[in-house]
């Protein structure tokens, strides 16, 4: 899944992980959505997280060997469509000129990344009408031959415009992005292929429909994460009130058609809120996931929040984490988030809601960490197999699978 990622002060964030000219609400994916279970979230409600003493079965996680990048890479979302069809994207290259004053300097931007697992390695494919130099922040798979990505190209160091291309067998070819769009983000959704961007100053939403972009009404929120069950029900999560250098209020909206509504949402112990992840399983069923920092305080609380059709309520996360990325289903049914582990940092944080309440999934340890943070996942919609991207306290990026 991809993470809303920031294009600018009133931009979406995605991640990834916001992890999009067909749409992933097509009969194919309404009917893999219809045969997968439920997460039961009014038990998940009732229970919280697992009660002690019940072993959540562990998960058999192994690292991939990335292809090489030039130094100073760095991956910023993963999706996946099937086991052969796993994508990274992110970026390579980057430069930093020291300036005269230590902690100063100049960064110049690198070369964008895009990569597919085909089930035996990491296969490149061009980004046809891309020039000069960027990243790409977002790659999103409605279907294993149906691959969207999006990031920011730059010219002699300044941002130039945002790129959109769609994979069509051979390659990417771009897409025109919505008028007058700032910023790009692309996330495929039950609800859709959804664009995230900016617009005179203010964060929009936009869903594919056919060969053009249909704009949603302004949201008034300062993004982080969203999603879309059908195109009449989508979430959004955010703050309200936030303005360069300063925090908002947290804030959910619900688009129910016609409008937007505010659903007032439980207090928070600071208003240094991250909503990190969301999904709609139905519309009394809807769970977000995120951090709650107290100002100055680098380590977070994790939060869980549910939605069950008229209230949201607070649910007590696993013990023994404060991170959270981005929220994730496979084919079974179940939730999936990565997160930080404080007693086992050099284990991979992992949790997963399978109708029963959310537990922590026991993972193996990274050989030659000491720390591993992994910030986003990806679950395979055929199976329940997840993997997971970060990063550790050596080296570069790590991806992660027990595919």
């Amino acid at each position: 899944m991809t993470r809303l990622l920031p294009s600018g002060a009133g931009s979406l964030l995605t991640g990834a992980a916001l992890a999009c000219a067909a749409l992933a609400g097509t009969a194919q994916a309404a009917h893999a959505a219809s045969a997968a279970p439920r997460v039961a979230g009014a038990a998940a409600q009732v229970t919280g997280a697992v009660p002690a003493g019940a072993a959540a079965a562990p998960v058999d996680l192994r690292t991939v060997r990335l292809p090489w990048f030039w130094p100073n890479n760095y991956l910023y979302d993963i999706s996946a469509a099937a086991p052969d069809s796993v994508w990274i994207a992110g970026v390579q290259g980057e430069l930093i000129i020291p300036g005269p004053i230590p902690g100063t300097g100049t960064s110049l931007p690198g070369n964008p990344v895009v990569r597919r697992w085909n089930g035996t390695g990491w296969q490149e494919y061009p980004l046809r009408g891309y020039s000069g130099n960027g990243s790409m922040t977002n790659v999103t798979a409605v279907s294993p031959n149906d691959v969207w990505v999006s990031g920011t190209r730059y010219v002699n160091g300044t941002a130039a415009s945002p790129y959109l291309a769609r994979h069509t067998g051979s390659g990417f070819d771009p897409v025109a992005p919505p008028e007058g769009v700032r910023g790009a983000g692309v996330r495929a959704l039950p609800g859709g292929l959804f664009f995230t961007g900016e617009v005179g100053g203010e964060a929009r939403i936009f869903r594919r429909s056919g060969d053009a972009w249909t704009p949603y009404p302004p949201t008034g929120l300062r993004s982080h994460a969203l999603h879309a069950r059908t195109p009449d029900d989508v979430w959004i999560f955010g703050e309200v009130g936030a303005s360069t250098g300063t925090v908002g209020t947290p804030t959910a909206r619900h688009w129910n058609g016609t409008a937007w509504q505010t659903t007032p949402l439980p207090a928070f112990q600071s208003r240094y809120v991250t909503f990190t992840g969301a999904y709609a399983l139905g519309p009394d069923d809807v769970w977000t996931v995120g951090i709650d920092r107290v100002s100055g305080d680098p380590e977070g609380s994790v939060f869980l929040l549910h939605w069950d059709g008229a209230t949201w309520s607070r649910v007590a996360a696993p013990a023994g984490i404060n991170e959270a990325g981005d929220m994730a289903r496979d084919g079974t049914g179940a939730l999936w988030v990565a997160t930080h582990l404080i007693g086992t940092p050099n284990r991979p944080g992992l949790m997963r809601n399978a109708g029963q309440g959310w537990e922590l999934v026991p993972t193996p340890a990274v050989s030659g960490q000491q720390n591993v943070l992994m910030r986003d996942l990806a679950a395979v919609p055929t199976s329940g197999k997840v993997w997971l991207m970060g990063s550790g306290s050596i080296g570069g990026p790590i991806v992660m699978t027990d595919g």
